[in-house]
């Protein structure tokens, strides 16, 4: 082993002092959050305002505030920014309305499924980026792309389908070259065969290919949405997502 040590500290409130003792022992690197949505625990990330207000309208104003109180801490600090693509209460109360689930905290596939909603957090994610490397270009170092349950791209919503992702999983069964099929049933979906947990492959194949598409529909979103930010920044930026 080199010796060499590493040490992490994560609080996505106000710890100015915390920054500054960093500072002294030599560590610049900050991870800032400016949130627009709730924890697991029904509390807002980040003491900051929300900055993504309805469809189209953005105030900056909290974003700037958060990165300005910790440059006046250290003015040396190099951010890694995560940029909040979970959706606000109300985006996802609008969309709902429209029978597609559109919690992507909660229902994370359902949300990735729906056009709207697609499109309104894409038109979000470019504003954000195009005001950060505005005002903060040479400062931030990384964006971590933040979404699903606990913001780590997890979908809890154990299967469930709302009309626009039983259309995307037809679609998907199409471009794959398997035959029709219908999304499983809630119950067999949940009716493993081994230790609690594993399905077996040769009896339940339908469920593992829906569980395949499910994956898919992540990682092509992370996939996506990490192409759509490097058009913003240049060449040795990282894009990573927890």
């Amino acid at each position: 082993m080199s010796g060499r040590q590493y040490f992490a500290y994560r609080s996505f409130w106000p710890e100015l002092m915390t920054v500054r003792k960093f500072a002294e022992s030599g560590v610049d690197s900050v991870v800032v959050f400016p949130a627009n949505t709730l924890n697991s625990l029904g509390e807002p990330y980040s003491k900051y305002p929300a900055n993504w207000r309805w469809f189209d309208t953005y105030d900056f104003a909290p974003v700037a505030q958060q990165f300005n109180d910790i440059l006046e801490v250290n003015p040396e600090t190099k951010f890694l920014c995560m940029v909040d693509l979970n959706s606000p209460v109300w985006l996802s109360r609008q969309l709902s309305l429209g029978h597609n689930a559109s919690d992507s905290f909660t229902e994370l596939t359902q949300a990735l499924c729906n056009p709207a909603w697609r499109g309104a957090v894409k038109n979000y994610l470019r504003n954000f980026l195009v005001y950060c490397e505005e005002y903060f270009p040479d400062a931030i170092v990384s964006y971590i792309l933040a979404c699903g349950h606990t913001d780590e791209w997890l979908d809890h919503s154990a299967g469930a389908a709302s009309p626009a992702k039983a259309e995307a999983y037809r679609r998907w069964r199409k471009n794959n070259c398997m035959p029709p099929a219908e999304i499983p049933s809630a119950d067999s979906l949940n009716a493993v065969e081994f230790d609690d947990l594993l399905h077996d492959p040769a009896t339940a194949s339908g469920i593992l290919e829906y569980w395949r598409f499910t994956n898919e529909t992540v990682s092509g979103t992370i996939a996506d949405f990490a192409a759509e930010t490097r058009k913003f920044k240049r060449e040795k930026i990282e894009v990573g997502v927890f």
